[in-house]
């Protein structure tokens, strides 16, 4: 049996890297698992060492800036210094673009996880490294949801009649009301159509000063679309957002995990976009690609587009054309795997094979 480190703060890598220590513990492996799930790992030299000590493999997340990337960096230099194979989880398949991996990922012994379709550039930037598509544990498992459309609507206490439209948050404050008054500004003319929309919003694990922000500035903000007589809530706590993605009618994002989910839902996806959020998002990876627009899983929709308010009446009618089409391209990018283990089990094959032997 091995002994493997798995290390990240952001909250998607956590939730990936988690069910993956989990499989290997009942594999009878040794695991050390230091998972920030949102919050930056924050980790001594001496500590690194510890963890180090006896360690066979170092599977590392790619967290989305470089402070949050520290612990993860410095446990890919003491590895190298060690002799040690370690190696990145890419959550997103533009992960591997991040500016400030610098000589780690020279020096990676492997990828694993949502790799892109085309790897010339990666070999690159990756010249040492065994590449992996193993797919996302996380994706996997949400891809056969905990709870059903009825049971989420009742939780709500929404009839079948109203469209309800998930909302999910990333860390940027001010992209997130970017989106957020957009989406309200298109919801207040269908309602003075008579249309019944539901807006819930949720934010991201990992956004800064989350408490403060909610209180300071997405509440205010949450009274005013009220008084603009937009029904506007926050998803209650007893639902994560990606268990309410079944019961919803529409899920509105730039970009984040929650897309994908839908996509393997068949929810229907809108993607707003700008290009402020554009700019913010290729200081991450270098790249515009947003991963459900390539492929075409999500409806791209321009903030400031005097046309959006119909465009989200079509979007929500499930057995209109467009949302029609929007589902074939989600059932060919996203097909529903054959367990919902799979993807963790892969990632685990993965392991042991760079596991050296004893």
């Amino acid at each position: 049996m091995s002994t493997f480190v798995l290390a990240t703060s952001n909250a998607g890598p956590s939730n990936n890297l988690r069910p993956v220590g989990q499989m290997l513990a009942k594999g009878g492996h040794t695991v050390m698992p230091l998972l920030g799930g949102g919050k930056p790992l924050t980790i001594t030299k001496a500590e690194i060492d510890a963890a180090l000590n006896g360690a066979d493999v170092v599977l590392l997340g790619l967290s989305s800036n470089e402070a949050d990337a520290t612990a993860e960096l410095q446990f890919a230099r003491a590895a190298r210094e060690r002799g040690i194979p370690y190696g990145f989880y890419l959550n997103i398949p533009l992960e591997w673009r991040r500016p400030w991996l610098g000589e780690t990922a020279t020096h990676a012994a492997f990828l694993v996880g949502v790799l892109p379709d085309h790897q010339d550039d990666l070999r690159e930037k990756f010249p040492k490294a065994r590449f992996f598509r193993t797919g996302s544990p996380e994706r996997g498992m949400l891809a056969f949801p905990k709870y059903t459309r009825k049971h989420i609507r009742q939780t709500l206490g929404l009839s079948d009649e109203v469209i309800l439209t998930l909302a999910p948050g990333r860390k940027e404050r001010e992209g997130n009301l970017m989106v957020w008054k957009e989406l309200v500004r298109a919801v207040q003319v269908l309602g003075e159509r008579g249309k019944h929309f539901v807006i819930m919003l949720s934010q991201h694990p990992g956004e800064p000063e989350k408490e403060d922000a909610r209180l300071r500035v997405y509440n205010p903000f949450i009274l005013k679309a009220r008084q603009m007589g937009v029904r506007i809530y926050w998803l209650p706590s007893m639902l994560r957002t990606p268990d309410a993605i079944p019961g919803a009618d529409l899920v509105v994002e730039f970009d984040g995990g929650a897309s994908v989910i839908a996509a393997y839902l068949r929810v229907m996806l809108l993607k707003f976009t700008s290009e402020a959020l554009f700019t913010q998002f290729e200081e991450e990876v270098l790249s515009r690609e947003l991963e459900t627009l390539v492929n075409g899983a999500g409806l791209p929709c321009e903030i400031g587009d005097p046309k959006l308010p119909e465009t989200l009446l079509e979007a929500s009618k499930r057995n209109a054309p467009l949302a029609k089409g929007i589902r074939r391209m989600q059932e060919r990018a996203y097909p529903t795997p054959e367990d919902p283990e799979v993807f963790t089990m892969n990632v685990v094959r993965a392991l042991e094979e760079m596991a050296p032997s004893r």
